[in-house]
């Protein structure tokens, strides 16, 4: 397969995967009153991107690598997620002020849940089947791509990382259908998209192992889930 087909390719199905598992989260309702309707996309998006890489890797064509890592790297990876939180959310808040001004606060979409509910399914599940998807499946189809990219400061960031990333970023602006105010969509939507890269940068620079960028993603979601503990008090 060329490298412009397989690149193409990796896109539309990634596409046509996330858009599936939307579908899916709402057409098919669970019978338990705890289990949200966002938890049916989740496993339709873990299930087809799983069928995906099995495809594409039996094939020679995806090199897909899901291993153990060590406690220092487990570490360091934490670290970095806070660090790039941190940074990413005072640089967000400044820029909204700027874009946005004073612009009346609409309702937080996260408040629907228990913080139960988000801590199983916000910071726990949601992170593994993204990244199964944007990082496992769609960054190693970008493969050919990682020969190309800029450089910020020491960190080379290839265009296979800042596609996923921004597509990452691009796919949760689904949160528009639930009536967020337009900073916070902005928020989301700038937040997701550096968390996005940050995590294919971390899957490229250790070994290609998926494992990583997971514990980036469940970090992020972890401190999420702390502030809206602390707003709930």
């Amino acid at each position: 397969m060329k490298n412009s087909a397989k690149t193409t390719l990796g896109i539309v199905i990634t596409i046509l995967v996330y858009s599936i598992s939307v579908l899916m989260g709402k057409v098919v309702k669970t019978p338990i009153e705890f289990i949200p309707s966002a938890f049916m996309n989740q496993v339709a998006m873990l299930t087809l991107s799983g069928i995906s890489i099995f495809y594409f890797k039996s094939k020679g064509l995806l090199n897909f690598s899901i291993k153990p890592v060590k406690i220092k790297l487990i570490l360091r990876t934490i670290l970095t997620a806070v660090i790039v939180f941190i940074a990413v959310s005072i640089t967000a808040s400044i820029a909204i002020k700027i874009i946005c001004g004073d612009i009346p606060k609409g309702p937080n979409p996260f408040m629907k849940y228990t913080p139960l509910q988000y801590f199983i399914f916000l910071s726990i599940i949601a992170p593994i089947t993204e990244e199964y998807l944007f990082r496992g499946f769609l960054l190693n189809m970008l493969e050919p791509l990682k020969s190309k990219g800029i450089k910020l400061f020491r960190i080379k960031l290839n265009v296979s990382v800042l596609i996923s990333g921004v597509l990452f970023g691009m796919a949760h602006l689904l949160i528009l259908t639930t009536g967020a105010d337009l900073p916070f969509v902005l928020r989301i939507l700038f937040f997701t998209t550096i968390v996005g890269i940050m995590n294919g940068y971390l899957q490229e620079k250790h070994e290609n192992n998926t494992l990583v960028p997971i514990i980036a993603h469940i970090t992020v979601n972890t401190i999420g889930f702390l502030i809206l503990l602390l707003s709930l008090s």
